[in-house]
């Protein structure tokens, strides 16, 4: 049986129960999991670092041998979505198929300014079909975790190596799909409204994003019944 996580970041991955091993004591004798990641591919985690100073998040693509426990990332897709300083909301569902289809072998999203840890939130979405995770913040810092087979048949997280392979002479970053993060923008609501200092969420994309409209309006009705001069 298969629960729904409506939100990773907010929004659109879909995890299902998994029962994870705790100290297991045979961990050891398992092959230390490698994330090699190409350095064109890393150069683009850094360049949207740089570029996009809140929360984001992308998915990593390439090859895996769970054999070995290693995976080699060769590129990347930067799912349609909407951050804010401490939150994404995916506008992209992402399934065992989706997963599939793509290649994806890594998920991997940025703190912004904070540190570089897992959320309780981020360990949730860490159970989905994608099991290597990294998580990146604007120093250019990361942490990362693996959920590997143990000798018994279940799995078990660990902290994997993370090496950048095959650096090519330095050249401009051409960040592919950039556009598709869109920041929440929060504006003053206006008169005829009782309050003019109040706040409420502003979805740039409103129009490429029908959800984001939807919400948008929620708020605004929600706003005008609690607060509009005919209800003092």
């Amino acid at each position: 049986m298969s629960k729904t996580l409506d939100n990773f970041k907010q929004g659109g991955w879909r995890v299902p129960e998994r029962s994870i091993l705790k100290d297991c004591p045979r961990t050891k004798e398992l092959p230390t999991p490698t994330i090699n990641i190409e350095h064109d591919v890393w150069r683009v985690i850094e360049g949207l670092c740089d570029e996009i100073k809140i929360e984001w998040q992308m998915m990593l693509t390439g090859t895996l041998d769970e054999e070995n426990n290693e995976c080699h990332v060769t590129g990347y897709i930067i799912p349609r979505q909407t951050v804010g300083a401490a939150s994404v909301e995916n506008h992209e569902v992402v399934d065992a198929q989706y997963v599939v289809d793509n290649n994806i072998v890594v998920g991997i999203h940025s703190h912004g300014t904070m540190g570089v840890f897992f959320s309780p939130t981020d360990d949730q979405a860490n159970m989905s079909s994608i099991k290597y995770h990294i998580v990146v913040n604007n120093a250019h810092q990361h942490e990362a975790t693996a959920r590997i087979k143990t000798m018994c048949g279940g799995e078990t997280s660990v902290v994997p190596e993370v090496a950048i392979i095959n650096a090519p002479e330095e050249s401009a970053i051409d960040i592919v799909g950039i556009d598709n993060i869109q920041e929440k923008v929060y504006t003053t609501v206006t008169p005829p409204y009782k309050n003019p200092n109040a706040y409420y969420p502003y979805y740039p994309a409103d129009s490429y994003w029908d959800k984001g409209a939807k919400v948008r309006q929620e708020a605004i009705d929600k706003y005008e019944k609690e607060y509009s001069y005919g209800n003092a």
